[in-house]
């Protein structure tokens, strides 16, 4: 039952970490929100007795990549203002257009015979 308790707990962190990394208005907390997920899911993992995953998981995703992306956050400079330029006639049109069409091929590849 413990067991169960804990899993449940690292899951809900996951899920926190999850939310946190798609809201967060700062990219750096956004990372960290992803390390805290990857955390989670690595301690699930060592409680369903996959400790070479769990390794894994802490050593090359939340140790190298997140390293990785906090250094590529810093070099690209956070703090400097958003530079979008001038919006382009009927982008939001072409956008639309795009996805759907774009939606249309993955149903039509989805119901290929090779499939």
């Amino acid at each position: 039952m413990a067991e169960v308790l804990v899993f449940g707990i690292f899951a809900l962190v996951a899920l926190v970490g999850a939310i946190t990394m798609l809201s967060a208005p700062n990219p750096v907390y956004s990372v960290i929100g992803l390390l805290a997920a990857m955390f989670a899911i690595a301690v699930m993992y060592v409680l369903l007795d996959a400790h070479f995953v769990a390794a894994v998981q802490v050593i090359i995703y939340a140790g190298a990549v997140m390293t990785l992306f906090l250094f590529v956050l810093m070099m690209i400079g956070i703090d400097a203002p958003n530079a979008y330029g001038p919006r382009i006639p009927g982008q939001r049109i072409m956008t639309a257009i795009v996805a759907v069409g774009l939606f249309a091929a993955i149903m039509l590849a989805a119901k290929s015979a090779w499939v």
